[in-house]
């Protein structure tokens, strides 16, 4: 945690060096690819701070906590019926072994009762595969969020106004053996 503190205050601190600095490597008047990358790689939101895309960071994050919370809910519910389910289990190979009855298959999970060993099974691998969901879901968010700072950076320069434009004229053309031809001069404005 400590290096990653590092790191980001490093990378805060050149940015700051970029506004009083003269290279061009550092200048922040116009977002470097290479740069947002690996800020936003350290630090999700930076890049898009860098771009000035300010409106991104609160998605950026929302999107983290969601994913997030997702992780923890379903580990929470997939470690209490795991539980359950192991409790089970362990009661039913001691039963074997002592010749004992099998344990009663009305299972408590979270205080209540009413549970079927098969129903209490198929949740956990349900709750587990949520969180796997999840935990996908959050490396998807973060290389998504990576990719948004290099294409931004790399497209702050290109022009969208409403200036596009397709001129034809005419010329004249030389040809190989030094005479004038007529033509059409095709042009694209954008």
């Amino acid at each position: 945690m400590k290096a990653r503190i590092s790191i980001v205050f490093t990378c805060l601190l050149l940015s700051v060096n970029a506004v009083f600095s003269q290279t061009t490597f550092f200048d922040i008047s116009k977002p470097s690819p290479t740069r947002e990358t690996i800020c936003s790689a350290i630090a999700p939101g930076l890049g898009q701070a860098h771009n000035r895309n300010y409106w991104k960071i609160p998605i950026i994050y929302a999107g983290f906590g969601g994913l997030g919370y997702g992780m923890y809910f379903y580990q929470r519910q997939y470690k209490e019926y795991r539980n359950v389910y192991d409790e089970y289990r362990n009661a039913v190979d001691d039963a074997k072994k002592n010749d004992n009855p099998p344990p009663s298959s009305n299972l408590k999970v979270f205080g209540e009762y009413g549970y079927s060993p098969e129903s209490v099974r198929a949740r956990r691998d349900d709750f587990r595969r949520y969180r796997d969901m999840c935990i996908i879901g959050a490396s998807a968010w973060y290389l998504l969020n990576i990719l948004d700072a290099y294409v931004y950076a790399n497209l702050f320069d290109f022009d969208v106004s409403d200036d596009l434009s397709f001129h034809i004229s005419p010329s004249l053309i030389p040809t190989a053996n030094a005479r004038l031809s007529p033509g059409l001069n095709i042009s694209f404005s954008f």
